[in-house]
């Protein structure tokens, strides 16, 4: 493989941290700066999230065919990143807002 070649193979990627990714996996640029793209599948083989990494992060690229990447990112059970609204976690009462604490130690005197 040539300095100028793009890497884009179907592969597991072990990060640091021992944790395990499975997709297709490519280069990518963001803000000047090389990361790695895995575009990871569902059981169909089409792409349902995309993560990328700094090149720091990897631990090891294991190139291998699409069908064992589709069936390791199955295994892997990896989440797309969510969105973090402290409102909505709040309407939905998952978390405690603090006023009612405030209000119930008031209460209490």
């Amino acid at each position: 493989m040539s300095e100028n070649t793009k890497f884009e193979h179907w592969a597991l990627v072990e990060l640091m941290g021992h944790q395990r990714i499975s997709g297709l996996v490519s280069e990518f640029t963001i803000a000047g700066k090389g990361m790695i793209r895995v575009d990871v599948p569902n059981a169909a083989g089409e792409t349902i999230f995309s993560r990328f990494y700094s090149p720091e992060a990897v631990y090891c690229i294991s190139p291998t065919d699409k069908q064992i990447a589709i069936g390791l990112a199955l295994k892997c059970a990896s989440r797309p990143v969510s969105i973090y609204d402290l409102g909505r976690l709040i309407e939905d009462k998952k978390v405690d807002d603090g006023q009612r604490n405030l209000v119930d130690d008031a209460n209490e005197d």
